[in-house]
């Protein structure tokens, strides 16, 4: 009766426990250090894979316990070189807003760092990101981890970006041991992050050389360094994905290397049944300032509900973690749902999301559902004199002439921060930030009036354009801003589209109800002269309040700086785009606002 009593008690305590993301008062070290070590283990085809692995110690000695084994899989190298000839492990960096992810060692976990083929010290030549080779590598690494005498069979994966993209990868190869994955700005529909709306943008058209690899580590048998040299050999050998995404113009079209459709290849979307079927639990983590963040709502929203399934969207850039300590909630996430530990994380609202603009004590809150707002959108149509009004204006026109001098200058939280592996030509634009900006002097603008009181923005935009050209084929960029009444402007979101990929379609997964383009080859139609067509597309997530004061501008453009092969898309002479505005044709733009007092009142 006492046990009984005594446990009563504990499940009560954890229950009434206030929890939130970031904040895991229950971790308890139950571990001291760690010890590393390397090896290269071939794969189904025989390619061999650098893997390192980190076994948790006590009393200076490793464990010989069973325990649960925590993945990255990366191309960034497990392990380097650094310049004093010291190997440094990649997870024993201090993460942001938290301690190295090595350091989950000291709670129970062994960790596993692997080189994607063709990258570091793995063997092989890589093909694509997030291809099949690397889904098919990511389930045999997870079943040989999972089958090695250190481990309890629960293999749990984590990373950002493209660390983020190889879980996916891995899941949709659906590893029998493989029960939870928390990918952060990740693809969940390759396609769609790359080449939205048929268009290429920053994303994965960065050049790559093998020189990214040359600090790479050897595995710890590899004494001479031979093995490394052999692998770094093989790499040169490596497909640039610039050119594979300049090739697959269309979401069927096929590589002429290996005849496959990669975008849906590198998707997971294809494989949710089997993935849901699996079990897999799936935390996902996105920021609205980020080329990715409808992909983090998507997922979720196609993971949720067959096994725990959670959201993060946070307000900074590219793989930011803003004040959540992201070491403790990766933790509180693995020990939920591979420990079994009732950390009070099943019971929160499976949102968390944070609204820019709000005071920090209040700005993050929970939600149960997506959208997170069931306020109507309010459509602002596209009106003469640069107006954006919500009524519906007489039948008019306005010309707007494509210019490629849309250079501006992106927020210095959105460059990359790594260089670029290949130096720029003379004359070339600068490397391109994660997050656009816009150039008023060179767009096409239409403002609202200010706004009479704060008001919340949240979810998508949803642009809807009725335009003709003297092109057949014409970029548009769409971008939203916030205005304040001193004229100074932050741009909150964007989308894009190109006229020949218009046609719209029904989704092959739950699309949160956004326009959605097959981007199929057949289904491209270019425009005819003076055809007047309907371009249909949204605008990336948010949740933002527009100050009372504030207005907010939508502005278009023919081209976009982040574009690295704008040289090549350039057309002489650059295209008109005529708008029409109003009447029965009117173009506008959906946006979801409601009073800030309606987001207040949730909390």
């Amino acid at each position: 009766m006492a046990a009984v009593a005594a446990l009563l008690l504990a499940t009560t305590a954890a229950a009434a426990q206030d929890t939130r993301p970031g904040v895991y008062p229950g971790a308890r070290e139950t571990h001291g250090g760690f010890v590393r070590t390397s090896e290269l283990v071939p794969v189904r085809d025989g390619v061999r894979l650098a893997v390192t692995v980190y076994r948790p110690t006590r009393g200076g000695r490793v464990t010989n316990e069973r325990l649960p084994v925590l993945f990255s899989f990366t191309p960034y190298l497990s392990r380097r070189i650094d310049a004093d000839g010291t190997v440094v492990g990649t997870l024993e960096a201090k993460s942001p807003r938290g301690r190295p992810f090595a350091e989950l060692t000291r709670y129970g976990y062994v960790i596993a760092v692997a080189d994607v083929r063709g990258k570091g010290s793995s063997f092989g030549v890589r093909a694509g990101y997030a291809d099949q080779h690397e889904g098919e590598d990511g389930h045999d690494l997870v079943e040989w981890l999972a089958a090695q005498p250190y481990a309890n069979g629960k293999v749990g994966m984590f990373g950002c970006s493209y660390v983020g993209g190889t879980q996916w990868a891995t899941a949709r190869n659906t590893p029998p041991h493989l029960r939870a994955i928390f990918p952060q700005a990740a693809q969940f529909d390759s396609y769609r992050n790359v080449r939205r709306g048929g268009l290429s943008g920053q994303f994965n058209t960065r050049p790559q050389g093998p020189e990214e690899d040359l600090p790479t580590a050897p595995v710890d048998a590899d004494r001479d360094g031979s093995l490394r040299e052999a692998a770094l050999a093989q790499h040169a050998r490596n497909g640039q994905m610039m050119d594979l995404v300049g090739e697959l113009a269309f979401r069927d079209d096929r590589t002429r290397a290996d005849d496959i459709q990669y975008w849906p290849l590198s998707s997971p979307y294809p494989k949710i049944d089997a993935m849901r079927r699996a079990g897999i639990a799936v935390y996902s983590w996105g920021n609205w300032m980020d080329e990715p963040a409808d992909q983090a709502l998507i997922g979720y929203e196609n993971m949720r509900g067959a096994a725990p399934a959670r959201l993060i969207m946070g307000p900074g850039g590219h793989c930011d973690v803003d004040t959540i300590d992201s070491f403790a909630e990766h933790l509180r996430w693995f020990d939920h749902v591979l420990k079994g530990v009732d950390n009070g994380i099943d019971r929160e609202p499976p949102i968390w999301f944070k609204t820019i603009g709000l005071p920090e004590a209040s700005a993050w809150r929970f939600a149960s559902k997506l959208p997170l707002s069931d306020t109507p959108a309010t459509r602002y149509y596209l009106a003469a004199a640069a107006r954006l009004s919500d009524r519906r204006p007489r039948a008019a026109r306005d010309a707007y002439q494509v210019t490629y001098a849309v250079g501006c200058t992106p927020p210095a939280w959105a460059m990359p921060g790594r260089a670029v592996s290949t130096p720029p030509k003379p004359g070339a634009l600068p490397e391109p930030g994660f997050w656009p900006c816009v150039n008023p002097a060179v767009a096409k603008g239409y403002v609202t009036a200010p706004m009479t009181q704060a008001m919340w923005l949240s979810g998508f935009g949803i642009v809807n354009l009725t335009l003709s050209s003297d092109s057949r084929d014409v970029p548009v960029f769409g971008y939203l801003e916030d205005v304040a009444a001193d004229g100074s402007a932050t741009l909150i979101t964007h989308g894009r589209l190109l006229a020949s990929h218009r046609k719209l379609g029904e989704a092959p997964y739950p699309n949160l109800g956004l326009p959605w383009h097959s981007n199929a080859r057949v289904d491209a139609a270019p425009l005819a002269p003076g055809e007047v067509a309907t371009l249909r597309f949204e605008l990336s997530p948010t949740s933002r309040i527009i100050a009372a004061g504030h207005s907010l501008r939508f502005s278009i453009t023919g081209a976009d700086q982040r574009q690295r092969n704008l040289a090549q898309l350039k057309q002489d002479p650059p295209p008109r785009i005529d708008l029409r505005l109003g009447g029965a044709d009117a173009s506008y733009i959906d946006l979801t606002l409601a009073p800030a007092s309606v987001l207040a009142a949730r909390r």
